[in-house]
């Protein structure tokens, strides 16, 4: 009797353990699955930006030379998760929580600006929608790198 309850026992202790490894398992899906909306959603400002290059060429002062500044513009602030990587090496631990909120809020602030002050120009050139689109590219850029390091590396996750 003794050993059908402890054979009792293990069967329940083996499905504990296997509905907590279903229940991680889940997590992994749902974490990976909101990692990567989260990422793909990173370049949609980018590219609604490319996608109105028609209507902005035609309205600033650019022209055509519009797309090679922008892509040099995307390059360039492509720089951040190196910034990022230095600053953390160098200086004091940052915490990835309030980096990744900020760079958030940059992104949102960047891309409300790129709405409203696309169309002004200083000496010929689009300066607002060079600076807006470099701090939305380079926050959005950070935000992801962060999220990928801080989550993606963590143990307890995955």
């Amino acid at each position: 009797m003794e050993s059908i309850q402890s054979l009792c026992d293990l069967v329940e202790t083996r499905t504990v353990q296997f509905d907590s490894i279903s229940a991680m398992s889940n997590l992994k899906v749902a974490c990976f699955t909101l990692v990567v909306l989260f990422g793909s959603s990173s370049w949609m400002g980018t590219n609604s930006v490319w996608m109105q290059l028609p209507l902005l060429t035609s309205s600033l002062p650019e022209g055509w030379s519009l797309p090679s500044y922008l892509a040099m513009v995307v390059q360039i602030a492509c720089i951040g998760p190196l910034v990022y990587g230095l600053l953390h090496k160098c200086c004091c631990s940052l915490s990835s929580a309030a980096l990744i909120l900020a760079a958030l809020l940059m992104a949102v602030s960047c891309q409300s600006g790129l709405a409203v002050f696309w169309s002004y120009t200083a000496g010929g050139y689009s300066v607002l929608l060079y600076a807006f689109m470099f701090g939305y590219v380079g926050a959005r850029i950070r935000a992801c790198g962060l999220l990928g390091t801080s989550v993606m590396s963590d143990g307890s996750v995955y």
